[in-house]
């Protein structure tokens, strides 16, 4: 059976980009995904969006519902210009819908381009590019501003609380400790309310059936771009790329701060295809699974287990994110061993709120501390197929990536610190091109400095066929490097 078709014109959005249409497509947008409908824009047209009635979590955009199905989004090429503090699309436990042919912008910038100017131990004065018209900001401790001398990104982030407007084109900011900042060094700040400020644009999560997004384009995003989260769903990105606004005409060029895809605990595959992503601050990519943490071994078969990031950064006891069937290992980064792979056979939550995992075997070297990695829930199967791709990358899951160039700060293959599995494995990249950067293949324990050669053995499958590389390798682990021309 055909869609219905709603035209958003006929809920009376206007498109001239002073009327403020978020109202008018908030009903256009609801009307169509409640009724499994197709909801069209009209060509080439900016809709304003200073308010939206739609909201879900906590999130409020225009497009934004829960729990529908078989519905679509026709932007036929309409630019959404967004007020800072609300998301631009938000789906969540929706089925079989797509979205096309729409581009996303900020009504404001997200960031200002500054040149220092003075440096008195913790404080520093900046110069900005475009004018700063609020008086102050408390970042809370997690504001951060990143050098980019001679157009070279440069780590570690600093991190900062507070930024106080001098004048049009001056701010000065407090840090955490003395600035290492030089005057005439180049910096990327946070705007004032908006970088950092509020959480990702697009947020998918829950969804399942085939989902597509195709032809959008991602001006600016205040901290993460989109955040993939819980998926069960085939989700494909077909021209879906993170460029800079074209709103402002900044010395030096950025989308977000934080990653594009930030991808975790999806059980169905991510597919790119045709995408370019640059000028992220963050991982164009991480793809990963939450870590659960043993907290009893009650049998060789029988643990206890919650959900890591809560219980270590938050203490709190929430329930691992499981299921019957998953393929999952066990592993201690702080020891570095290597308990092995098991199957979950049955699940239950106790009366404290703790996961009981049954396995499918013995894992003897099971002790409380030892985290879990979930391969099933690691987007298994996910491709990236003729992308252009800037900035850093994570990759974990089993995933193949073709006929894509990399313009690299850094490709991590990795073991590393807590919250985020699993151990990396089958991870193929095919007639790919790797332009400066390095490659990262190894086990480490962050905090303690410390290269973990036995977890590192376990990464396996990494494999690097008639790729063009002008980049460094740094890896503690067997790499495959294959060139079948060489051999014709």
């Amino acid at each position: 059976m055909e869609q219905k078709l709603y035209y958003a014109r006929d809920f009376g959005a206007v498109g001239d980009g002073i009327t403020d249409d978020g109202p008018a497509l908030s009903h256009a947008f609801r009307e169509a995904a409640q009724n499994e409908g197709k909801l069209i824009l009209d060509a080439g047209k900016t809709y304003n969006i200073q308010s939206a009635e739609n909201s879900h979590a906590y999130f409020t955009s225009p497009f934004c519902a829960g729990s529908c199905r078989n519905f679509a989004v026709d932007g036929q090429g309409a630019v959404l210009s967004v007020r800072p503090g609300l998301s631009y699309l938000v789906l969540t436990d929706c089925s079989d819908f797509t979205v096309e042919n729409l581009s996303f912008d900020l009504s404001d910038t997200v960031y200002y381009v500054g040149t220092v100017t003075e440096v008195n131990g913790c404080e520093v004065t900046f110069e900005t590019d475009t004018p700063v018209r609020d008086e102050g900001c408390d970042f809370n401790g997690i504001g951060f501003t990143i050098r980019y001398n001679e157009g070279i990104q440069l780590r570690p982030h600093r991190f900062f609380r507070e930024m106080i407007r001098l004048d049009d084109h001056h701010v000065r900011i407090g840090y955490r400790e003395t600035s290492d900042y030089l005057p005439g060094d180049m910096v990327y700040l946070p705007a004032m309310h908006i970088g950092h400020m509020y959480g990702e644009p697009v947020y998918l999560a829950g969804n399942s059936g085939r989902v597509v997004l195709r032809n959008i384009n991602l001006w600016q995003a205040p901290s993460f771009g989109c955040a993939i989260k819980g998926n069960s769903a085939d989700i494909t990105f077909d021209r879906f790329c993170f460029v800079p606004s074209p709103r402002y005409d900044h010395r030096v060029k950025m989308v977000g701060w934080r990653d594009g895809f930030h991808c975790k605990d999806n059980r169905g595959a991510i597919h790119w295809e045709n995408c370019t992503v640059g000028v992220i601050f963050d991982d164009v990519f991480n793809i990963s699974a939450t870590l659960g943490e043993v907290t009893e071994v009650i049998s060789p078969r029988k643990i206890a287990a919650v959900n890591q990031e809560f219980y270590r950064h938050q203490n709190r006891i929430v329930n691992y994110y499981g299921r019957t069937g998953d393929t999952i290992e066990i592993y201690h980064t702080e020891k570095d061993t290597y308990s092995g792979i098991a199957e979950i056979t049955a699940m239950e939550t106790d009366e404290t709120g703790r996961s009981i995992l049954t396995l499918d075997r013995d894992l003897p070297s099971v002790e409380a501390g030892c985290v879990i990695g979930n391969r099933s829930s690691c987007a298994p199967g996910s491709t990236v197929r003729n992308c252009s791709l800037t900035g850093t990358m994570r990759f974990r899951g089993s995933c193949t990536i073709e006929d894509t160039e990399f313009d690299l700060l850094r490709i991590w293959i990795m073991v590393e610190g807590d919250v985020e599995g699993p151990v990396p494995g089958d991870i193929r990249f095919r007639r790919c091109v790797f332009n400066s950067g390095s490659i990262e293949v190894w086990a480490y324990n962050r905090p303690k400095n410390r290269i973990l050669s036995r977890l590192g053995s376990e990464i396996r499958g990494i494999v690097f066929e008639d790729c063009v590389m002008d980049t460094q390798f740094d890896m503690a682990v067997n790499v495959r490097l294959i060139d079948s021309r060489a051999s014709g």
